[in-house]
Order: C-alpha cells, then sequence, then structure tokens
C-alpha cells in the first residue's frame, strides 16, 4: 500500500465516523419523573377533659384523607381511632376516650 492510500484510507475511516462522535458527545438532560405529592401533617394538643393530650397525624395521599389520633392519659391509659376529620375530643376521665365528630 502506498502513502497517498493510506492516507486516503485515514481520511475516509475519519470522516465516517465523524456523526458517532458527535452522536457521543451530546447529552440529554435527565428524563424527571413526577410522582404524586404526599403531604404528612401531625398535631398535638391538651385533652378536652382531664389530664392528658391527644396527638394527630394524617398523609394526603388520597383525596379521602383519613386522621389518625391518639388520646393519652396521664393514668397511662390510651384510646387510638382513625377520624374523618381533624375534629375529635380526648377524655381522660375517668379513663382515655376518644369522640370523632
Amino acid at each position: 500500500m502506498s502513502k497517498s492510500t493510506i492516507k486516503r484510507l485515514f481520511v475516509i475511516c475519519a470522516v465516517a465516523s465523524m456523526p458517532f462522535a458527535a452522536l457521543a458527545q451530546q447529552s440529554d438532560p435527565p428524563t424527571q419523573t413526577t410522582g404524586p405529592n404526599y403531604s404528612f401533617s401531625v398535631g398535638s394538643r391538651p385533652a378536652d377533659i382531664g389530664t392528658g393530650f391527644s396527638i394527630y397525624s394524617a398523609t394526603s395521599a388520597t383525596a379521602d384523607q383519613q386522621f389518625h389520633v391518639q388520646c393519652n392519659c396521664n393514668d397511662f391509659s390510651l384510646a387510638v381511632a382513625t377520624c374523618p376529620a381533624p375534629r375529635y375530643e380526648c377524655y381522660c376521665s375517668p379513663s382515655a376516650s376518644l369522640v370523632c365528630e
């Protein structure tokens, strides 16, 4: 093979590989998948009657949000309920009880 043939072959290979080099340099931005938005809420307040406190928590993963409520009293009694709204009453007399409104 002569030097001119080798040069020609080298030029042909270089030109032929240019589109592949350009493709390799392109970088697409990473795609972001957006999932559902979840929110979490939590709260606490003193018992409505007696000595103690209540805690509620809720996640809004679906349209029908439910509130998980605990009524904790000083006599170590506990009442747990699931309420459709954060409207409830925590009673610590004579022992823990919860009423969802």
